[in-house]
């Protein structure tokens, strides 16, 4: 292997090996990398080589099987911002006369029933440019009072219905709105479940890029929340590992084995136990950093392999890998935000990979987790794209 000290590209335009396999805020778990990497250490590596063919050899001539379709989740959205009621919204504008467009919406709005409210809303794209301000200033004027009107902490209905109505309201003047409905944020936020909490990050992360940004803001300097919790992967969420150093806890998904670690290394390595052929076919495409440099990648975007170790009684490979944030699927479901980015992102690994002759075998957006970048401490940074790795190669096959 190459000398991982070396810069590759004599004129600076790469980074250099080692740089390309630092993921962010993974701190000491990337130095283990660096030193696995640096090695020369392979006592399990011809093992799991001679493995691995003798595995191949024993299944010649045996029958195939089909690979297990993965259940699709669905993400159904319970808000009258849908398509199918804009739609419907649209078809009643058809048949009401221009001149009296503005007082059905401005009566909308004026009801109290929330689902007339939506209806106003999809209206406005049905309307004049100097239309759609005025009605703008109406919404803003209504939000201002059911917040400043309101008796105590909101519901989580109300805040749902709220944060919709705060997506209309002109530009100019939302930090006042913002500044009012925060404490009803954070007391929501901070007193719910996980599910609510979760409820409240999709409403959130359903504004532009920038006002996200603002209202995360606020959530962290009014209730010290940390936005860590907007993106956390969701290994641990059904698990509970302790703080035990030694704590272990075997994780159910599909295909391979995966060990959740406690103590200091939880949220920073899990085992997976995979197929030596898998395996060797995983660890020689993450290895292979001038492949992902001259496929334009300043990082290595594959799952990164701490370590590695045979388990001979099972014939299986025990690999640590690093984790990730959450996945693509699960990001996509909450928010916009930098959604063209990691498109981009995901269909040129998957080009790669295809010159490469590679296949992965299941490479759909929940084998693809973002990694934030990290602030000087530690803090996942939302003003800059993350980064998207490929994960899980239980199923992987170079050619």
């Amino acid at each position: 292997m190459e000398d991982l000290h070396k810069i590759i590209n004599e004129q600076g335009n790469y980074s250099s090996p080692i740089e390309m396999y630092e993921v962010p805020g993974h701190g000491e778990v990337n130095q283990f990398i660096v030193d696995r990497l640096q090695s020369s250490d392979d006592r399990y590596l011809e093992k799991i080589r001679s493995l691995a063919a003798t595995n191949k050899q024993s299944s010649l001539g045996a029958p195939s099987l089909p690979i297990m379709g993965h259940r699709a989740v669905m993400w159904q959205r319970q808000n009258m911002s849908s398509e199918e009621p804009a739609r419907e919204t649209s078809h009643i504008f058809s048949h009401i006369p221009e001149d009296q467009r503005f007082a059905f919406v401005t009566e909308l709005l004026d009801s109290q029933d929330k689902q007339m409210c939506m209806r106003a809303i999809n209206a406005l794209e049905c309307m004049s440019s100097a239309e759609r301000s005025k009605i703008r200033n109406i919404i803003r004027t209504k939000l201002l009072n059911i917040v400043d009107n309101q008796a105590g902490i909101m519901d989580m209905d109300m805040l749902r219905h709220a944060l919709i109505l705060m997506r209309q309201t002109p530009i100019v003047g939302r930090s006042e709105i913002r500044e009012r409905m925060i404490k009803h944020v954070c007391h929501l936020f901070v007193n719910s479940d996980t599910r609510a909490q979760e409820e409240i990050v999709k409403v959130i992360f359903d504004f532009s890029a920038g006002e996200t940004i603002k209202w995360l803001d606020l959530m962290v300097k009014n209730a010290n929340i940390d936005i860590s919790l907007f993106i956390k992967t969701p290994l641990y969420k059904k698990n509970n590992i302790g703080d035990s150093v030694f704590a272990r806890e075997e994780f159910t998904k599909t295909g391979s084995e995966t060990t959740l670690l406690g103590g200091s290394l939880k949220e920073k390595i899990i085992i997976r136990h995979i197929d030596p052929a898998h395996f060797l076919s995983w660890k020689e495409l993450y290895e292979d950093s001038v492949f992902w440099r001259d496929h334009g990648f300043d990082y290595v975007p594959i799952e990164p392999i701490v370590s590695y170790r045979l388990e001979e009684k099972e014939g299986r490979v025990a690999v640590f890998s690093g984790v990730l944030d959450l996945n693509l699927a699960q990001w996509t479901s909450v928010s916009n935000l930098f959604q063209k980015e990691l498109d981009e992102q995901r269909q040129k690994i998957l080009r790669a990979l295809r010159d490469r002759g590679f296949r992965h075998g299941h490479d759909h957006r929940r084998n693809f987790c973002l990694r934030f970048m990290r602030d000087e401490n530690g803090k996942p940074r939302l003003d800059v794209s993350p980064r998207l790795y490929m994960i899980d190669f239980d199923q992987s096959v170079s050619t």
